[in-house]
């Protein structure tokens, strides 16, 4: 047994591995558009090799992210998977510790991990953040009179500002202008090619986009997932927000409910927040969503990387792994 980085000859290993272990449907481009095509690409990538045999995968992708005033490199752990024959034996624990010895460009590393990988990550150093999910599941006409008046008085302060409109676009012509307001100092940056990256070039997935337009100008961005259902009804799932306007987050989703609302779509808005007061009292339920983050070893940080609050994340940075 013995832990390698990875490079290219491994690659059929690599695919067959997590075809069988972690999704059947699983494809060369989609490694390709993650690994390969990543704007920080290559990812940092370490293999378990047993008598030339691809046996266990771990994988970070990079990514700008903003503390505070720096601009530093985020390791986003994806797809890390074990032959079941050697689960429960220490070999992911091995690639955990390799990596963090090897992956000298990553400052720090967050995931979104599950029940069987999670312990290993708490014991190798990673910290649980708790997010609260905000859902909510909107189908017209049968919307809440609490619902209503929220959305009316949000609609009322933005009017007040200046009018803006929603409207359906290409990503290719949005105005990314690099002004991204945000109340949270850890963010991944999101600029036209992480933009265009992360949805339009993505392999298994069609997006649709909306933007909130005043005065010639793009305001904000809305990313959605097109549902199952094709015919007089769409089912849309709000996966990302790049707000560069002086409306709200909260005052940018009214307007894009009011839209649906209009256009008489169903729409279901995953939002995440570090508390409840950042996301408004117009919801249908609250759950808990585990993000895991750790200082790479020997990096100082800015800012506290262990604080949920000093965070903003979407349902967009989880929704693929």
């Amino acid at each position: 047994m013995k832990i390698i980085r990875f490079d290219r000859r491994y690659e059929n290993g690599v695919l067959t591995l997590l075809k069988q272990w972690l999704d059947p449907n699983f494809s060369k481009e989609r490694f390709e558009w993650l690994h390969y095509k990543n704007p920080l690409a290559p990812s940092d990538i370490l293999i378990a090799l047993d008598n030339g045999n691809v046996v266990g995968f771990r994988a970070v992708i990079k990514k700008r992210i903003t503390i505070g005033d720096l601009q530093l490199i985020g390791g986003r752990d994806i797809d890390s998977t074990l032959a079941p024959e050697y689960r429960g034996k220490g070999l992911f624990s091995a690639l955990i510790e390799r990596s963090l010895q090897e992956f000298s460009d990553i400052d720090v590393y967050f995931t979104f991990s599950n029940r069987y990988s999670a312990p290993v990550f708490l014991y190798h150093g990673w910290k649980q953040l708790d997010f609260k999910r905000m859902a909510y599941c909107i189908s017209p006409p049968a919307f809440s009179p609490l619902y209503l008046a929220s959305i009316y008085s949000r609609l009322l302060r933005m009017s007040r500002k200046a009018p803006a409109v929603v409207r359906e676009i290409h990503l290719f012509d949005f105005e990314f202008n690099g002004r991204v307001r945000s109340e949270f100092p850890i963010r991944v940056n999101k600029d036209r090619e992480y933009m265009l990256w992360r949805y339009e070039q993505n392999p298994d997935k069609v997006y649709r986009y909306f933007s909130l337009h005043r005065d010639g100008d793009d305001l904000a961005l809305l990313v959605c997932i097109q549902g199952k259902t094709k015919w007089e009804i769409e089912v849309l799932m709000v996966l990302d927000l790049f707000n560069q306007s002086d409306f709200s987050n909260i005052e940018v989703l009214a307007a894009f409910f009011d839209y649906l609302k209009q256009m008489r779509c169903q729409v279901a808005v995953d939002c995440w927040a570090p508390t409840a007061r950042h996301v408004g009292k117009v919801m249908t339920g609250v759950k808990t969503s585990q993000f895991y983050v750790r200082e790479a070893p020997g990096k100082e940080l800015p800012l506290d990387v262990y604080d949920v609050s000093n965070w903003f994340m979407v349902p967009g940075e989880a929704e693929y792994h």
